[in-house]
């Protein structure tokens, strides 16, 4: 590629900002080294070899996208989970983009919004009760704004606590229900109320 040393014009700039930070979103989310370029985090402009190799910018770094890639430095730090989760691509069209990530009992759902207009998507079931986590853009769950994104978690129980123990072995002692269906029903409980046990009247 031939090297072009491109100078935005500060709205082009902006524009630009605008669109990497929904991308960054993404590729933070995603499984692997999170890899950028040398200056991408201060933003330093340039296209091909060697433009895009310049010095860093001492003293004229871009500091509020170097604090985003901050952020997303420390969120893929505080989600464990991430390190070993598995992908699955939900949707990819020229508007939206969305993937699952999971592991174990914890699962996030990662919307973006690849427009510069404001994008509804529709939620999957287990996530529509959910508050998303991480933001951008003035997103929310089920509304992405232009450029926006969002990450939604949905982490449930995978072992029964105490009190649910309690719950269930008075369960058994005072009624006449059997251990095997006791069993299905503290199944039915983990994996499909995502280990939410309602209320009940014997």
């Amino acid at each position: 590629m031939k090297e072009i040393d491109i100078k935005l014009t500060e709205e082009e700039y902006k524009r630009g900002v605008e669109k990497y930070l929904s991308y960054l979103m993404a590729l933070g989310f995603m499984p692997g080294n999170f890899t950028i370029f040398y200056g991408d985090e201060v933003g330093v402009e340039g296209l091909g070899n060697l433009a895009n190799r310049k010095t860093y910018p001492w003293g004229k770094e871009d500091k509020s996208l170097l604090e985003f890639f901050r952020s997303i430095g420390n969120i893929r730090i505080n989600e464990e989970f991430l390190k070993r989760a598995d992908l699955s691509m939900l949707k990819v069209t020229r508007d939206v983009l969305m993937f699952e990530r999971s592991k174990d009992n914890e699962k996030a759902l990662v919307v973006v919004n690849r427009t510069d207009s404001e994008k509804d998507f529709d939620v999957p079931t287990e996530y529509q009760k959910k508050e998303a986590v991480y933001t951008l853009k003035k997103s929310r769950n089920g509304h992405l704004g232009p450029y926006g994104a969002v990450m939604i978690k949905n982490k449930y129980q995978t072992e029964l606590t105490s009190s649910e123990i309690s719950m269930f072995d008075k369960l058994l002692k005072e009624t006449n229900v059997s251990i095997g269906i006791l069993n299905v029903c503290i199944l039915y409980v983990l994996s499909e109320k995502n280990g939410e046990i309602p209320s009940f009247n014997y």
